[in-house]
């Protein structure tokens, strides 16, 4: 589940304003990435997937690159940390596929609709660079290729992955509505009941109910299906809190 900006203010039980909050519409990862890939508009291709360390944002995109092949996308999921950021970005992935072994060059480079994946916007701290400059300067290098990738017509999408901070000071070079994405942290609602739900910065719409399932019983129930053991209920009783 991820949430997407949109702006807006609260208000009190007479409409008045009484403080003003970041609105975040609350959608589900996989099915809003499908139906941006599905959309096939050039001039909307790249879409960034922000959260904290462990929010599950390299399984995520590990998961969903598999799925997309299995569906005869043509995609490429590379961790960031294996291209060099100081050469163009065209110049370092075709390096990385020519050294990997692992993918056919000019088959991929010269497919007419391919998904690239850049996974660990922040693990170019690995590499000793200044970590902010570094991924504003790269990061604006991958917007370029896409935009000259998609001159005529949609050939390339991307979807980048990376921390809080990171984004942060990149996120002035994503001007498209909704192009970051935020993972949720644990989140426990006041009121089931509303499909809106207010916390200490934001104030979450939900119009789906995504926020009100709790997600350690779906957890549990499909840990017990890989690993052959008695979860069928969800989490055990004895770790629930109410």
């Amino acid at each position: 589940i991820i949430q997407s900006d949109k702006g807006g203010e609260k208000l009190d039980c007479e409409g008045e304003i009484t403080q003003k909050k970041q609105v975040r519409r609350v959608v589900n990862l996989k099915t809003t990435l499908d139906q941006w890939i599905a959309s096939s508009t050039k001039d909307d291709a790249v879409r960034v997937i922000r959260g904290g360390p462990g929010s599950g944002k390299s399984s995520f995109a590990k998961i969903f690159a598999a799925d997309l092949a299995a569906r005869a996308y043509d995609v490429l999921y590379i961790p960031l940390h294996r291209l060099n950021i100081e050469q163009d970005f065209q110049d370092t992935l075709t390096r990385y596929l020519r050294d990997s072994d692992f993918f056919s060059q000019s088959y991929y480079l010269d497919a007419d609709r391919l998904i690239v994946i850049l996974d660990g916007l922040d693990e170019l701290t690995q590499q000793g660079y200044a970590c902010i400059d570094a991924a504003q300067r790269f990061v604006n290098n991958i917007l370029q290729y896409v935009q000259t990738r998609n001159m005529t017509k949609l050939r390339l999408q991307l979807i980048l992955t990376g921390r809080d901070l990171v984004v942060q000071h990149t996120e002035s070079l994503f001007r498209k509505e909704r192009q970051i994405l935020h993972l949720v942290d644990y989140f426990v609602p006041d009121d089931e009941d509303d499909s809106s739900h207010d916390c200490d910065h934001f104030l979450f719409d939900d119009p789906m109910h995504l926020l009100t399932e709790d997600k350690r019983n779906h957890w549990w129930k499909r840990y017990g299906e890989l690993t052959g053991k008695d979860y069928h209920e969800g989490m055990p009783k004895e770790l629930h809190i109410d």
